[in-house]
């Protein structure tokens, strides 16, 4: 249940998010002897991975050579001398819920209580997501909004505003009463 660590054995230092994903395909096409093949991939930065900040998680829906599918979610972190995984699936109910739907609709929910609840927690995500950026869109200049759980620079209130064809979103100041 811990972690794996190596060196980058002949990569060198990964610089893209491209060559990061590439090292984490290899690894993963390697731990399945009769081959494998990833039906779909998504591999993200989140700075929550590590405590040091540069983790990703690498989610990938996979299909055996027997026809057996699963959905794999790996936490990826990358120093200067090597990397590291730790390799989970859906039947953990990992704490990481930012997996495309996409993945989700390759595999069939398995009969597991934990797999239906990460599924249900991806799919909220997905669909809070879907709403907030919807709410952004349509806001028009002067209109003003308040978030609940946020508080940036002791401010909770902002107002959209236009400035050369580029919405803002903007601190409302708040004089002393």
């Amino acid at each position: 249940m811990g972690w794996t660590y190596q060196r980058y054995n002949g990569y060198g230092k990964p610089k893209t998010m491209k060559e990061k994903k590439d090292i984490v395909v290899a690894e993963v096409r390697s731990w399945y002897r009769d081959g494998v093949t990833i039906l779909h991939d998504h591999f993200i930065y989140n700075k929550f991975v590590s405590a040091i900040g540069n983790g990703y998680v690498y989610y990938c829906s996979i299909e055996k050579s027997n026809q057996q599918r699963a959905i794999l979610v790996t936490l990826v972190t990358f120093d200067v001398d090597g990397w590291g995984y730790k390799d989970l699936d859906e039947t953990v109910c990992p704490f990481y819920c930012d997996c495309p739907l996409i993945i989700l609709k390759d595999i069939p929910c398995p009969d597991d209580e934990y797999a239906i609840e990460w599924r249900k927690c991806v799919r909220q995500i997905y669909y809070e997501n879907n709403a907030k950026k919807a709410a952004i869109k349509a806001l028009k200049p002067g209109d003003e909004i308040e978030f609940t759980d946020v508080n940036y620079g002791r401010c909770k209130k902002f107002k959209v505003s236009i400035i050369d064809g580029k919405k803002y979103i903007l601190p409302v100041t708040v004089g002393n009463a």
